[in-house]
């Protein structure tokens, strides 16, 4: 599968076509243009969310083999929201590029079919092989479990439900896929509603936990950016910036990136030369003093090393 997939969205279109509509192809074209310009952000691939909760669980069993189990359909529909829910929060966070397979197959069937995107070879390349890489050697994995699903039926009026959710967050680079971080979400009581289904009711309770989801990524995730240029003053251009929630003072720290070839396995070696404070934010980008390690990030950059930097976190 993955194979299949990888040479999927490496592959390029076998046409090439004028816009039909020139505002539809800046659109698009921009969108994939700016898909590419930060390739050092943390991938996020999104896992299973899967429900434990005693009772829904146990009613799907009694339902087995019946021929419709509803409380299996259920709860395949409550885990797709939960999952749909917190993916949202990540991506709002602004701390990863957030991917899955069905993301995947959804740009690859984009950049395949839309004559208006007038892309060239190259950047059509570029951006499928980026995709592959964060899809399928994604750095970071997020699933989760919802422990509990509490309906209660409030008479002819509809439901309210309660939600526990715990999130966990996997290093899928290193061995066995430890856990990062993992954290438990209780939908606010004070903010449910008796809904007309269930499902609104998840719906609901899914709201009024949404501002939680992002405030944790936020919180507990750092911002991962590239240094793109030194200016003639030795100040530092980083690849992040408002819309990363990038803030003036804000410290990062500069890792020197090598990668190197042993018994035709590809390494890569990070070294930490120094930090940076932000001085000036713009939307996508920062300018940066050289805090610490100036001689040495200075030397790197003149050598043409590649220059990742991350956040650090107070």
């Amino acid at each position: 599968m993955k194979k299949f997939l990888l040479s999927l969205l490496i592959a390029l279109s076998a046409f090439t076509g004028k816009a039909q509509n020139d505002d539809t192809s800046d659109e698009l074209r921009a969108k994939y243009l700016e898909a590419m310009r930060n390739d050092y952000s943390m991938a996020l691939r999104i896992d299973t969310f899967y429900i434990t909760d005693k009772t829904l669980v146990q009613a799907r069993e009694r339902q087995m083999g019946q021929p419709q189990n509803r409380a299996g359909e259920l709860m395949e529909r409550i885990e797709q929201k939960v999952q749909d829910a917190v993916t949202a929060a990540a991506s709002a966070a602004n701390r990863f590029e957030v991917t899955d397979m069905e993301r995947a197959y959804q740009i690859d069937k984009e950049l395949s079919e839309t004559l208006a995107m007038n892309l060239s070879n190259d950047e059509l390349k570029k951006i499928r092989k980026n995709m592959a890489q964060k899809t399928l050697a994604a750095d970071w994995k997020l699933g989760g479990i919802v422990t509990s699903c509490q309906f209660d039926k409030k008479g002819n009026y509809g439901y309210s439900c309660i939600l526990y959710i715990t999130t966990m967050v996997r290093d899928r680079k290193a061995e066995n896929e430890p856990i990062v971080d993992s954290r438990q979400f209780v939908s606010d009581i004070k903010k449910i509603a008796v809904m007309k289904s269930r499902e609104d009711a998840v719906d609901k309770a899914l709201l009024t936990m949404s501002g939680d989801f992002v405030k944790y990524f936020k919180g507990n995730f750092p911002v991962y950016a590239k240094v793109l240029r030194l200016t003639d003053k030795n100040d530092a251009e980083i690849s992040c910036g408002a819309q990363n929630d990038v803030k003036k003072g804000d410290v990062f720290q500069v890792e020197k990136v090598e990668y190197n070839t042993m018994g035709g396995k590809n390494y890569e070696t990070i070294t930490v030369i120094g930090t940076l404070k932000v001085d000036d934010v713009l939307h996508n980008t920062a300018i940066c003093s050289l805090n610490s390690g100036k001689k040495e990030i200075i030397e790197a950059n003149a050598n043409g090393d590649l220059l990742k930097c991350k956040m650090i976190m107070k």
